[in-house]
């Protein structure tokens, strides 16, 4: 998660959400604000150093067949972003569409 600072989700009220959702969670959630992370430069390498790690880590997981109703895609726009609505929240959607053609079939069930 991404956070530029000064969204009206804080970072703390979207962990504990998380939480109370799935209290069981043993999965790394990599979050990271923007506005914390001094330059461009050091917060891009740290997220990609960290995100590599994640990944590395992330195949080391068996992995299980699962149902596409198990699947659970969300936006949460701070609203201070004015590229959400072209960047974010049409994504989304096009994810939602391609979701919706693909269930059911062997690729994604």
């Amino acid at each position: 998660m991404l956070s530029l600072g000064c969204q009206n989700l804080q970072i703390q009220i979207f962990k504990d959400a998380l939480k109370a959702i799935n209290p069981k969670l043993n999965r790394p959630v990599l979050v990271y604000e923007q506005q914390m992370m001094g330059t461009v430069d050091e917060m891009l390498t740290k997220i990609i150093k960290e995100s590599f790690d994640a990944i590395r880590r992330a195949n080391e997981i068996e992995r299980k067949p699962a149902p596409l109703s198990a699947l659970k895609i969300g936006l949460e726009c701070g609203g201070s972003d004015g590229f959400s609505g072209i960047s974010a929240n049409p994504l989304l959607g096009r994810v939602s569409d391609l979701l919706s053609v693909l269930k059911g079939t062997a690729v994604l069930s």
